[in-house]
């Protein structure tokens, strides 16, 4: 994470544009989780109140309109999100290009740093774009999830203490110990990944520069048979990246298969003390949606 300081000081230049994307991918998230828990709840409650003489009493009309808003407000808020991060990335990789640029140009004319040419382009081109995953990935996600999971313990602590310091405690757990898991299980294979497309391209400009030379003295097949080697490494570095990947994406289905069954264990008697009644779906939607919405599976980046 020290590496990264220097290039995370350019983010106060930006500094609205990604609190504003933040903000909205909050909205976003709040508003999805929203929505499934209201309906579910809104479902069953309708289900009871039909099958009892409570359905001359029931107000439909209310959660129907907070269903319909919620809907509204989760595309919106992904629409702005999505316009308003990108932009602002946009902008922030143009600026450490120039940075990155102005760093490295007055050492050329001197020899005074002993970078390729294709070394340097890779630096250029596919460095400075592994950067956008920086806030897209892994700051937003992180702290967009933690505040999300801490407004959703809020809300449930007020139907039922219990459930609500339970489900978010998990939740938080998820979150942390996530990335720095499965960041550990991929580091060695992120940085030979990183190595290999950069020796990729490399060997390839090379080729492409000097392919005249190369047919005159006999060396081309040679040497493009040493590119279809850096290729099969790249592609075995990406198996493995494929592989770290959806091991992250399966356990985190099965941790949400089982986190679900111990909210619903936990709430078969009732919810807050009250007999079973529609707000054991609340919880059950609410768990389901806040684990696949907390920005976990994005925050498992393991490059």
């Amino acid at each position: 994470m020290r590496e990264l300081l220097p290039y995370l000081k350019l983010y106060k230049k930006h500094w609205f544009g990604l609190s504003l994307g933040m903000v909205l991918a909050f909205c976003t998230l709040f508003a999805s989780i929203g929505l499934l828990t209201l309906s579910g709840w809104f479902i069953s409650a309708s289900a009871v109140a039909g099958l009892t003489i409570a359905r001359e009493t029931f107000n439909y009309m209310l959660p129907g309109a907070g269903v319909r808003g919620a809907a509204m407000a989760r595309t919106a808020g992904r629409w702005g999100e999505r316009v308003v991060s990108h932009n602002a990335t946009f902008k922030l990789l143009t600026d450490l290009r120039i940075f990155f640029f102005r760093k490295l140009a007055p050492l050329i004319p001197g020899k005074a740093v002993n970078i390729r040419d294709a070394d340097m382009l890779n630096r250029l081109v596919a460095d400075v774009d592994a950067m956008d995953h920086v806030y897209l990935r892994l700051v937003s996600p992180i702290i967009v999830g933690a505040f999300g999971i801490l407004c959703l313990t809020a809300v449930l602590c007020w139907f039922d203490m219990t459930l609500g310091l339970t489900l978010g405690a998990i939740l938080m757990l998820l979150l942390v110990l996530w990335p720095v898991i499965f960041y550990r299980l991929g580091k060695s294979n992120g940085e030979a990944l990183t190595l290999n497309k950069a020796d990729l391209r490399i060997k390839t400009l090379d080729w492409l520069q000097g392919y005249s030379e190369l047919t005159l003295f006999g060396a081309e097949s040679r040497y493009r048979q040493s590119i279809i080697d850096a290729q099969n490494k790249l592609l075995s570095n990406q198996f493995v990246h494929a592989k770290i990947s959806g091991m992250a994406q399966g356990l985190l289905i099965l941790a949400n298969g089982w986190l679900l069954i111990l909210m619903l264990w936990l709430a078969a008697d009732g919810v807050g003390g009250n007999q079973p009644d529609p707000l054991i779906a609340l919880m059950a939607f609410a768990t389901m949606r806040a684990l696949n919405c907390s920005c976990l599976s994005q925050a498992h980046s393991n490059t």
